[in-house]
């Protein structure tokens, strides 16, 4: 009994930390696919902006054009990937670029989220109203039930449980995350696998790590269609891992309302460098003012 009682929290601590600097368990190559093609939230669709995949660093500054423009959202171009030879510019520069290209896919994909979860909303003051939900609207929320796994209860719990479990986290948190797991976009899995959090699969398929000698289990890194995908699925590991079921209750608690910082503490299982990957985090958003994003580009 002794033993059983110091092994579980054990397994469990290791269990949450199978990742280079994130959890990504629940996100295997097949998970990320789903994220793509729908079950409730679509692909990026925009008028004003063009999906664009430059070749290099050169071309990518070329279209996102003026670069007093470049922390802007409207009609800036969304990034497919990053080109091939990012990784060799000067890092600060590198840094600069790197918020300029991510900054418009975070915006869209969370505005994405927030729009399922707000349908959600709509569909629980329908519950609550006792107002008839058509075959259409149950179809969708079956296909939710099924994303967010969600397997039992009435229409009513479930409708509740989806309402915890949909949603976004704060454009700064995302780019605070993105550019410590990219290493502002350097990382070997970014530029070629469009893996912008370093999220672990233990399928055969992705990418190897390099001269891992204490990865324990062998493992290898996601690699995405597109940084969108990556996004998604990294938002989606929120929603549905239980290393985060404490994040969702504060997001559910503060909704509409985001405060960075408030996510940032419930990260501890994020990490195998815990409390010190949290002061991280909150060190990125505060010293490049990435709060400005969550104000200017509310969703």
């Amino acid at each position: 009994m002794i033993i059983m009682r110091f092994f579980v929290p054990l397994f469990l601590i290791l269990f949450a930390a199978v990742h280079i600097e994130i959890i990504g368990l629940e996100i295997a190559p097949q998970v990320s696919k789903t994220a793509v093609t729908g079950n409730g939230i679509s692909k990026i669709e925009t008028t004003a902006q063009k999906i664009e995949s430059p070749k290099t660093t050169s071309d990518l500054v070329k279209l996102l054009g003026n670069r007093s423009k470049w922390f802007t959202y409207r009609n800036t171009p969304i990034i497919k990937r990053l080109p091939s030879d990012f990784s060799k510019i000067a890092a600060g520069y590198r840094k600069r670029v790197f918020i300029a290209a991510i900054l418009p896919l975070a915006v869209v994909v969370k505005k994405q989220f927030d729009t399922e979860h707000q349908y959600v909303i709509d569909m629980r003051n329908k519950i609550r109203r006792n107002a008839a939900i058509s075959s259409s609207e149950k179809e969708k929320l079956n296909r939710m039930f099924y994303r967010y796994k969600i397997k039992s209860g009435s229409l009513r719990q479930k409708i509740n449980k989806l309402w915890v479990r949909t949603g976004s986290v704060p454009i700064s948190l995302i780019l605070a995350q993105a550019a410590i797991e990219s290493n502002w976009g350097a990382s070997r899995f970014t530029i070629k696998g469009n893996n912008l959090f370093g999220i672990r699969t233990y399928s055969s398929r992705g990418m190897k790590p390099r001269g891992c000698s204490d990865c324990g289990q062998e493992f290898r890194v996601v690699a995405y269609k597109n940084l969108e995908s990556s996004i998604r699925s990294y938002i989606i590991n929120f929603n549905t891992g239980w290393a985060y079921k404490e994040l969702r209750k504060t997001r559910s608690a503060m909704y509409p309302n985001d405060n960075p910082y408030i996510f940032a503490d419930k990260l501890i299982y994020y990490s195998i460098k815990r409390n010190d990957y949290i002061r991280t985090v909150k060190n990125i958003i505060g010293r490049n003012n990435f709060e400005r994003f969550d104000k200017n580009h509310s969703t």
